[in-house]
């Protein structure tokens, strides 16, 4: 009778579990379901402040979870890090890359040929892009800063110039082996030709390229500064983080093209 009793006991605890985990998934499921509808009526009827409320909802919910992850990827980070010369770095691309190669990058790219990182991990991810039959990969970094020489910039004209200068191919700053500073926008290299041709002061040029958000990017130029690099792990994105980060990037691309072409268009009129 005690042996039954213990059978139908646990019968019921295993049932009780399995039916917990239908009603998970059963939720998720519902919730999903609702998204999708929600943003095929908005879609479909052209309510795109409808869009616009889906996207929103969807990322606050994947930041209410990326906040979760952020706090274990940041104790991962606290318990690396040795010391004011030690950064952890984020790079996205196909593939994971434990030893990266340096002449791989453009010659052209922002700050010359080199392997471009960035310190901030969500807006690696945003820029992954995935290769056939893989998904994006977010690589974490190690960078020993102690024995090396670190060019740091902000947006200024001397960044401005060494960026025009790189995107003619032309390295003013072969010497360094880091160099740390903003990710430029596309437009930099037409406004700074409006500059050099005496349409724009170099004030205005300045004030245009303040617009947008600022992200930084680490770029390593030497094979000292590779050495010094450990590679730590990597994480593929989801499809669900994929589609959230490519219309966040969209929305922000929209905002700063409105924002630049009313400034230049204020610019211009004086």
């Amino acid at each position: 009778g005690r042996a039954r009793g213990s059978a139908r006991f646990f019968l019921c605890l295993f049932s009780l579990l399995i039916l917990t985990l239908f009603l998970l998934l059963f939720t998720a499921g519902l919730r999903t379901a609702y998204t999708c509808a929600s943003f095929a009526h908005s879609f479909f009827s052209g309510n795109f402040q409808g869009i616009q409320s889906v996207l929103r909802w969807k990322e606050k919910s994947f930041n209410t979870r990326k906040r979760r992850r952020s706090r274990v990827k940041q104790s991962e980070a606290d318990a690396i890090q040795k010391g004011e010369n030690t950064m952890i770095i984020f790079h996205a691309g196909e593939l994971e890359i434990r030893e990266p190669d340096l002449k791989h990058g453009r010659k052209n790219a922002d700050f010359g040929q080199g392997f471009y990182t960035t310190p901030d991990e969500e807006f690696a991810a945003r820029w992954a892009r995935a290769g056939k039959g893989t998904e994006p990969c977010v690589n974490m970094y190690e960078l020993d800063t102690e024995e090396l020489r670190v060019k740091l910039f902000t947006r200024d004209e001397e960044w401005a110039r060494y960026i025009y200068s790189n995107r003619r191919a032309q390295d003013t700053l072969p010497d360094y082996d880091v160099i740390i500073g903003p990710i430029a926008n596309d437009t930099l290299y037409d406004v700074l030709g409006l500059t050099t041709s005496g349409m724009l002061t170099m004030d205005q040029t300045l004030a245009v390229l303040q617009i947008g958000p600022v992200y930084e990017q680490v770029v390593l130029k030497s094979d000292k500064a590779a050495a010094n690099l450990r590679w730590i792990s990597s994480r593929r994105l989801r499809k669900e983080e994929t589609s959230l980060y490519k219309a966040i990037v969209k929305r922000e691309e929209e905002e700063f093209q409105k924002a630049f072409a009313e400034k230049m268009r204020t610019l211009m009129g004086d």
